[in-house]
Order: structure tokens, then C-alpha cells, then sequence
């Protein structure tokens, strides 16, 4: 069996696709277009092919954005630890948020019948939900 990416001709950018063969013959029909196919698998998202001398060398793809940061041990971009945070603190609230709003119906009920607490309560409520930004 024989190992195979594909690169681009003018780029050297690795294609997502890789293969495994037997038969050499198969190569040249399962190449993407404009591609050129190179011995072993190699990864897309860390390196490339310097086309002027056909050797697979380090590559950083463009960050995808300012939240990013590239980690080199892991030669991927990573999510920095602040928008990570902002993240799980927008998730949070959301979660929070529907927690509160599934508790307002019992209070909105007490008020609808009367209860002389429940307006406060679902003031309470809804303050809550403000300040998370629902």
C-alpha cells in the first residue's frame, strides 16, 4: 500500500484528501484537478509543499480571527483563553436565562389570580434576565 496527498501546483497548499494504494495506476485518476500527488499523508492544517522544491515543509494557515491564537505545539489555531471565556460566560447566561424564564410562569400565574408578592417577584425576574442581556 502506498500512501498519497495532493497538493496544488501553483500554491503547494495540501488538499483535504489523502489515499492509500495498491495499484500506482490509481493515482493519476483519483488526483484532484490541478493537483499533483506526493508520497505519504500529510496534514493540511500544518503544512504544505514548497513547490520549487517539491519538500513538504511548515505551514500556519491564516488565522481565522483575532480570537485566535496559534498554538505551535499543536500546530492548530486555538481559540485564546479571553475568547474562550467570553464563550462559556455567553453560555452561562444563556443558560441562566432560560432558567428564569421557565420559573416566571408560576409567578406570572400567582399575579393573574392575585397574589399581592408576585409583581414584585416577577419584576425580580425579568431585572434578572436584563442584566444577562436576554
Amino acid at each position: 500500500m502506498k500512501a498519497v496527498s495532493f497538493y496544488h501546483k501553483d500554491t503547494g497548499l495540501l488538499h483535504s484528501n489523502q489515499m492509500l494504494f495498491s495499484d500506482e495506476t490509481q493515482v493519476a485518476f483519483n488526483t484532484p484537478p490541478d493537483h499533483i500527488a506526493i508520497e505519504g499523508h500529510h496534514d493540511p492544517l500544518s503544512k504544505c509543499v514548497n513547490i520549487e522544491t517539491g519538500e513538504v515543509v511548515d505551514y500556519q494557515p491564516p488565522q481565522p480571527s483575532a480570537d485566535h491564537e496559534w498554538d505551535a505545539a499543536m500546530k492548530r489555531w486555538q481559540l485564546s483563553a479571553v475568547a474562550q471565556a467570553k464563550l462559556a460566560a455567553k453560555a452561562s447566561a444563556v443558560a441562566r436565562i432560560a432558567e428564569l424564564e421557565a420559573s416566571q410562569h408560576a409567578v406570572v400565574r400567582e399575579l393573574l389570580l392575585g397574589s399581592k408578592d408576585a409583581r414584585e417577584r416577577l419584576q425580580e425576574i425579568h431585572d434578572n434576565i436584563k442584566a444577562l442581556g436576554g
